[in-house]
């Protein structure tokens, strides 16, 4: 039979529990006397030590727990960090710049890549410890500037600095540099870019554009130069033709009864050419204003441009019966005012040519094409003397028509605007029928 505890042998097993005796109990009776102040202490003893054991298990195990989850957590991270280094290795090595770590505060190398050895022209193992300034890559004052600012601010963007290479070219560089880290010492990692071609491009650039420039002022200085010959020309070739027709009307008035019908014709056809001969003067001397003007690109609805031409032509000879075709939605993109000139020249041009037609027939439409459809104006009627195979082109008589009588055409003819500004094609006219086409104005008017 188990003895009644005693307080000695409590403290004894608090003794042995203090200094890490987990199994540690005190013996109590199998029918324990509560009454007994020391059994009622001792089987609460008991009780707190075998509930601080278990507390101890579950510990124990949780910490052996934790302890499988941080070895799998320092694994994994340790394998992300060798795969992060191995593809920061490939990158550096691979990279087409050129990239280099270097210590601070001296700036010694300590890893370059392939590309910078290019670059320099020396050898990696020739550039490993040692620096830029040592080698003369770069001059002292841009490194000194180089260095300070990474001290200062920890980085630098987009400098371009001067590279001399070991063959003693030089190499334009855009250099970005940032302080990092590595193994606890104060480094820099460089990005150099060779930009040598760009700069020598946009030199090559400011150069044609100041030739551009010049060659503009050049031009406009001839413009003005031509201009002013125009009308100089223009002033000179009036006065001869104004002298033909007075002294050719002068003729008519005071020799009439001594000249015979024939004769009085031929003066008039005299007349009506030096009349025509100042007309072209001043269609010539417009066009050479309009080429000249500046170009305006917009949206033109030719098909509005088209009925108000022939509205002005068909008010100057009401008499006449011709019989008007326009198609509808003629949108081009070209200059506004060019493409007026175009279409009163043609236009202008169909009405002349049709005037002796009794029912001439005018059309204005456009033709379906493999790139884009032209715009054009055809008119069918008597023509003159314009025979078969003969056309005109832009309204302009054929050879065999330059000595056809001044009443059976009254265009002027004058040439249509530049090609490269209006592409007013042609103006074809066969036998009874005229055909003119205004380019593929989408595309080309008004560049």
């Amino acid at each position: 039979m188990t003895p009644l505890p005693t307080f000695d042998e409590i403290f004894a097993v608090l003794s042995a529990a203090a200094v890490g005796d987990a199994a540690a109990r005190v013996a109590v009776p199998d029918t324990p006397q509560l009454d007994d102040l020391a059994t009622r202490f001792a089987i609460a003893l008991n009780l707190l030590l075998a509930n601080l054991q278990f507390r101890a298990a579950e510990l124990e195990a949780a910490h052996k727990l934790a302890q499988i989850e941080l070895q799998r957590l320092v694994t994994e991270r340790t394998e992300q960090l060798r795969q992060s280094e191995e593809k920061f290795a490939k990158a550096f090595r691979a990279s087409p710049a050129a990239i280099s770590i270097a210590t601070l505060p001296d700036g010694r190398w300590i890893e370059i890549n392939e590309a910078l050895a290019k670059m320099t022209g020396y050898r990696t193992e020739e550039l490993i410890g040692q620096t830029s300034s040592e080698l003369g890559l770069v001059d002292a004052v841009a490194r000194a500037k180089i260095l300070e600012a990474i001290r200062e601010h920890g980085s630098v963007r987009n400098v371009e600095i001067q590279m001399h290479t070991k063959s003693k070219q030089i190499v334009e560089v855009l250099v970005s540099v940032e302080q990092i880290e590595l193994h606890g010492q104060a480094c820099v990692l460089t990005i150099q870019y060779d930009i040598t071609e760009l700069k020598h491009a946009e030199r090559e650039v400011r150069r044609l554009n100041a030739d551009l420039e010049q060659r503009q002022v050049a031009l406009e200085a001839a413009n003005k130069e031509l201009e002013a010959f125009s009308y100089s020309v223009a002033h000179d070739l009036r006065a001869p033709l104004r002298r033909i027709d007075g002294f050719s009307q002068m003729f008519l008035e005071d020799y009439a009864d001594k000249v015979n019908a024939e004769g009085r014709q031929y003066l008039d056809h005299v007349r009506e050419s030096a009349h025509e001969m100042a007309r072209l003067i001043d269609d010539l001397l417009m066009l050479s204003r309009v080429t000249r003007s500046e170009l305006r690109r917009e949206g033109v609805d030719l098909t509005a441009l088209a009925r108000s031409v022939l509205a002005g032509l068909q008010q100057n000879e009401p008499e006449r019966k011709v019989e008007l075709i326009i198609s509808d939605g003629l949108i081009a993109n070209g200059d506004a005012r060019l493409l007026g000139v175009v279409l009163q020249n043609l236009l202008g041009n169909a009405w002349k040519f049709t005037g002796k037609c009794p029912m001439a027939r005018i059309e204005v439409g456009a033709r379906q094409e493999e790139v884009s459809p032209p715009y054009s104006a055809s008119s069918c009627g008597t023509l003159g003397e314009c025979g078969p195979g003969e056309r005109s082109v832009a309204g302009r008589p054929s050879p065999s028509h330059s000595m056809s009588r001044p009443n059976d055409h009254s265009a002027t003819a004058s040439p249509l605007p530049n090609m490269s500004n209006a592409q007013a094609e042609y103006c074809e006219m066969r036998n009874s029928c005229g055909y003119g086409t205004i380019g593929t104005l989408g595309a080309h008017a008004g560049q």
